[in-house]
């Protein structure tokens, strides 16, 4: 009886830590904060595409979008959003980049999207921020 009971426990243990990482977010996550949205597409420490998105609340506004990986221990990757005619990103619709197509990340690497304002490079709405990890 003491076999079993130790068995049960040890294996009600897995289970429920089974449970629990599959219940964690790895490459795969969608954040928003005050009108700017974080959407990582990947699976573990793969990510596939990233799109960074920024609703304009009824204001033309001029906004250069920034995707930031600070991986544990290592120096910082910004990947910046141009278009590809290199004008500054100004309109009064909401705006969309995909950044950082295939690429791989250490384990818990932070990630966060952010816009800068042209003129005053002050930041525009919300920095939503998420964790890569396998």
């Amino acid at each position: 009886m003491k076999y079993y009971r130790k068995a049960l426990a040890v294996t009600a243990s897995a289970a429920l830590s089974a449970i629990a990482f599959a219940g964690q977010a790895d490459a795969d996550a969608h954040r928003t904060d005050d009108h700017v949205q974080l959407w990582i597409d990947g699976k573990k420490l793969h990510v596939a595409d990233t799109t960074i998105y920024a609703s304009n609340p009824d204001t033309k506004a001029c906004r250069d979008g920034y995707l930031r990986f600070e991986p544990p221990g290592q120096q910082p990757a910004t990947y910046p959003a141009y278009r590809e005619d290199g004008d500054k990103h100004c309109s009064a619709a909401d705006v969309y980049f995909h950044l950082a197509k295939d690429t791989w990340w250490p384990n818990n690497t932070k990630v966060c999207a952010y816009f800068l304002e042209v003129k005053t490079r002050k930041r525009w709405g919300g920095k939503p921020c998420a964790t890569i990890h396998n």
